[in-house]
């Protein structure tokens, strides 16, 4: 069976009652008429093998409890950039508790299974899902003979983090795709829902997870003689595809580690840009760069805002209980601000800039792909010029620093070092481990030093705060009280940075004596 869905989520801190009688509204204007159906709870359990094998051959597998058996559901795995989706759907019944290859009875599942499993295989539980999901049946006059099943799931998986969402659903029972087209644009001009990008499944492995992308590790086979132009176009191609992978689940802001990923790779692939400017198609290469760092821009606002919020969970416990309610304010304000700035990111992941973005990478790499490899440079000879550099650059800012450093110059020094680490990642695949213990001393600076960082802006967002909106002498003393808190955390931060600069100047020295 062959499934065709239109899927919008609701925007987080909506209250879902309120959105479906809205929806239910337009919808009557515009025409549909709408059959309440049931309202039920489904327990969802998602298997696959230990090392993924189902998933990669673009399947899931779930079971659900139906009557007095347990359902068994093979959904196609796909991505969706304009909210439809059609999948192929196969279910079979079982009467065991949960499934095995071995035992399990003959049907389209197990089928489907052995085609893409061995017979040892050993599923096992990924995660689990709560469901609570009121049906509806929609018809139009414009289209007698067609009719679509409506879905509100309020969704719940568990995990490191619990994830708690709200999803509307269409899916086309009969009748032409245009009546599905015609329902999808009344949910699309709702102000408080937004397009999906992914599937349950992808949402429910990435909240257990938290990836979304693995390397193929494909730098991992080439040598310090290989050429440098050859480990661009494989490291290019590595981020890109990162970013792809990320790019949904920054869409959707279900989690915020979407966002960060995304900005993650989008940075590493500004970083490459730049260092393989003289292997690449210089004046596209420069263009790409500058692409990378608007698209930086836009997830960094929603960043930053995702950063405040979890900070102000813990400013809550640090406060008496009675005065906790102080931070309501300022948590509407924070809210409100991420909101304008998630519209901002998808009008900029909807845009005709960012698909332009997308197909001049692929140009580019089509161009780096015909290069002959032969004529460039070494991967040792770009090492050579280009480690010593950046790690001079790095010791000698670092060296500076002391207790009584301005922020702006661990914040420079950070920088410093987030540019010789993504060259070390770079080079990782042929030098091995004898970059790991280096890119990982890069890593602890970098991670003390964003922290840094953080408490410094937390510091001046909640002092811009007090200035600008606390009025009562009670809200004041409060903001005084955070302020004080992030100042005192940022001076502990530079006292345990010496520890770790020390111990990055054991590793700067193996470093130089390597190149």
């Amino acid at each position: 069976m062959t499934e065709l869905e239109t899927k919008f989520l609701l925007a987080r801190g909506k209250k879902p009652r309120k959105a479906l009688r809205r929806l239910l509204q337009d919808l009557s204007w515009a025409g549909f008429h709408i059959y309440p159906k049931t309202t039920r709870l489904v327990h969802d359990v998602y298997f696959d093998t230990s090392d993924g094998r189902l998933r990669h051959a673009g399947w899931s597998l779930r079971t659900r409890h139906r009557s007095l058996a347990l359902v068994l559901t093979c959904k196609q795995l796909n991505q969706s950039d304009d909210g439809y989706f059609e999948r192929r759907e196969i279910e079979q019944t079982t009467l065991h508790e949960q499934p095995e290859m071995s035992t399990l009875e003959d049907g389209p599942v197990l089928m489907l299974l052995r085609r893409y499993l061995p017979a040892s295989s050993e599923l096992e539980p990924l995660f689990h899902q709560d469901n609570e999901r009121s049906t509806f049946v929609i018809s139009h006059p414009d289209y007698p003979r067609a009719s679509l099943e409506m879905v509100m799931d309020q969704v719940r998986v568990d995990g490191p983090k619990r994830l708690e969402y709200v999803e509307f659903e269409g899916e086309l029972k009969q009748g032409p795709i245009a009546f599905l087209q015609s329902f999808s644009s009344v949910l699309a001009a709702e102000p408080d829902l937004v397009q999906s990008r992914t599937s349950k499944f992808h949402r429910g492995l990435f909240n257990t997870s938290g990836v979304a992308f693995t390397s193929d590790r494909s730098r991992e086979l080439m040598t310090p003689d290989d050429a440098w132009s050859r480990l661009g176009t494989d490291y290019l191609a590595e981020q890109m595809q990162a970013l792809t992978a990320y790019e949904p689940y920054a869409y959707e802001g279900l989690h915020p580690e979407g966002v960060h990923q995304m900005r993650v790779a989008t940075r590493r692939l500004r970083a490459a840009l730049k260092a393989f400017h003289d292997v690449l198609p210089e004046e596209k290469a420069r263009s790409l760069a500058a692409e990378a760092g608007w698209l930086c821009d836009v997830l960094g606002a929603v960043r930053d805002l995702d950063v405040h919020l979890e900070h102000l969970h813990g400013y809550r416990e640090t406060l008496p209980a009675e005065r906790s309610h102080s931070l309501d304010t300022y948590e509407r304000h924070l809210v409100s601000a991420r909101r304008k700035a998630r519209r901002c990111l998808h009008t900029a992941l909807d845009s005709g800039r960012f698909r332009r973005f997308r197909l001049s990478y692929l140009s580019l790499q089509e161009q780096a792909v015909s290069l002959d490899h032969a004529d460039g440079p070494t991967i040792r000879t770009f090492a050579h010029g280009y480690v010593p550099r950046r790690l001079k650059a790095v010791r000698k800012d670092g060296r500076r620093i002391n207790a009584d450093s301005p922020p702006e110059a661990y914040h420079r020094l950070r920088i410093r070092i987030k540019k010789l680490r993504y060259g070390l990642e770079i080079l990782e695949g042929p030098y091995g481990r004898e970059l790991a213990r280096a890119t990982r001393s890069l890593r602890r600076l970098q991670s003390r030093l964003g922290d840094h960082q953080d408490a410094c802006v937390a510091e001046e967002t909640l002092s811009a705060y007090r200035d600008e909106h606390a009025t009562s002498g009670r809200e004041k003393r409060t903001f005084n009280r955070l302020i004080k808190g992030e100042r005192d955390r940022a001076r502990k931060l530079r006292r345990r940075f010496r520890a770790d600069w020390d111990r990055f100047e054991t590793e700067s020295r193996r470093l130089k004596k390597l190149f």
